[in-house]
């Protein structure tokens, strides 16, 4: 299996997926901020770790850092995964049958078959249970995402939309003249973004961040690749017309 990093911030006691990974004594590395690591380190002793060499720079510098560091260590392909994930599931017709780390496995043979992918991922669980398809193409790739660090060697997470980073590099990805796709025969589960303690909730959901991004992808993008929303939460939000992207060139940068 290809090598799992998971970014993590102010979860040293309740990061489900650190403990998913621990237990399974799979190969995989948590990437730290300095002043948490003995944190981390009372909880997990011998631990594999990477610090930052900033603190405070926000989850797009620590997604750069790490594409940036598996690409210096000869990685062709990495895990991508965030703390909080709860759990791994396999699609059987449907249902979703819980299972372990070997989910990841099988979820990489298939991805990596797939054609001219830059990124893939697994599905949400509450949206894989129903899928007609075994995959899903030139869509967002979220939370516990394989990177093809060959084909995306030119392109980087963008700071200036922070928060919607995932999605907007996936669409970089598939306006560079490559694929994008989440098997739908594995679904993860995560809490709802913004609803635990550490990772993004203080410093950007409870800092009320989402307007800005949102308006900063429509920057981006346009109107004909990205409108604002509201979500019935209330919340903000953006809605990606996946199928215009394609050959198109809306950025400012």
């Amino acid at each position: 299996m290809e090598h799992v990093f998971i970014p993590s911030k102010n979860r040293a006691k309740n990061s489900s997926f650190i403990r998913i990974c621990y237990e399974a004594k799979v190969d995989f590395t948590v990437v730290l901020e300095g002043h948490e690591v003995s944190q981390y380190l009372s909880y997990y002793p011998d631990l594999t770790h990477l610090i930052l060499p900033e603190s405070s720079k926000g989850i797009t510098y620590v997604r750069n850092y790490i594409k940036d560091f598996a690409q210096d260590a000869g990685m062709s392909y990495f895990w991508m995964i965030d703390d909080d994930v709860t759990g791994l599931y396999k699609r059987e017709q449907q249902k979703m049958i819980k299972g372990g780390i070997e989910i990841l496995e099988q979820a990489e043979r298939q991805l990596q078959s797939l054609p001219n992918c830059a990124i893939g991922s697994i599905e949400y669980q509450q949206l894989a249970w129903s899928a007609t398809k075994d995959e899903v193409k030139d869509s967002f790739c979220d939370s516990i995402v394989l990177i093809n660090n060959v084909l995306t060697r030119d392109l980087h997470y963008r700071e200036y939309v922070e928060g919607k980073e995932d999605r907007d590099f996936a669409m970089q990805c598939i306006e560079a003249g490559f694929n994008t796709y989440r098997t739908t025969l594995y679904g993860f589960a995560a809490p709802s973004n913004g609803s635990n303690e550490g990772g993004l909730k203080e410093i950007f959901y409870d800092a009320g961040r989402e307007q800005t991004c949102a308006e900063r992808m429509l920057e981006i993008w346009g109107a004909n690749i990205c409108q604002q929303i509201t979500k019935p939460s209330g919340r903000p939000d953006v809605k990606i017309y996946w199928d215009r992207i394609r050959g198109k060139k809306y950025s400012i940068f």
